[in-house]
């Protein structure tokens, strides 16, 4: 078993510094955090992404992403606790594509649905747009459709 298998919630294979590649997680919560009533610490190895291979795990099962949705996987766990705007996610993961912001929306949703309980990480910010906020799992499944 390598660094990489074990690493939970990160991001395999992130370059660093020199191209280097980084085996460290991407970030705790922050201080002083406030979990909603319903959420728990995901277990360990709840989500696990290998950038070179494009390849994400959930639970230990291996899912299937399409293009957009790794893209967009990767952006939000790479900048955890950081909100986006749907204009700001068009323009970081898909400068070239002539799309209304809802587009984000829609890729949110596919991405959620595919992760399971570990979608809820992928959090609607109302009015604003959306943030990853890792180590969290709601207890009773997958993210509520329609957010």
């Amino acid at each position: 078993e390598t660094r990489r298998d074990t690493v939970p919630l990160a991001v395999a294979g992130r370059r660093g510094p020199a191209g280097r590649t980084s085996p460290r997680p991407l970030s705790a919560a922050p201080e002083g955090d406030e979990r909603p009533p319903g959420v728990k610490d995901a277990p360990p190895h709840a989500l696990r992404i290998d950038q070179p291979s494009r390849r994400v795990w959930v639970e230990g099962r291996e899912i299937g992403l399409t293009y957009q949705e790794f893209e967009l996987l990767v952006h939000f766990t790479t900048h955890p606790w950081q909100v986006f705007s749907r204009a700001e996610l068009m323009q970081a993961l898909w400068p070239a594509v002539d799309a209304t912001t809802r587009t984000v929306d829609v890729h949110v949703h596919r991405l959620r649905r595919k992760l399971g309980r570990v979608g809820s990480q992928l959090t609607t910010v109302r009015r604003v747009g959306y943030t990853y906020r890792p180590h969290l799992v709601h207890r009773s499944g997958p993210a509520p459709a329609g957010e």
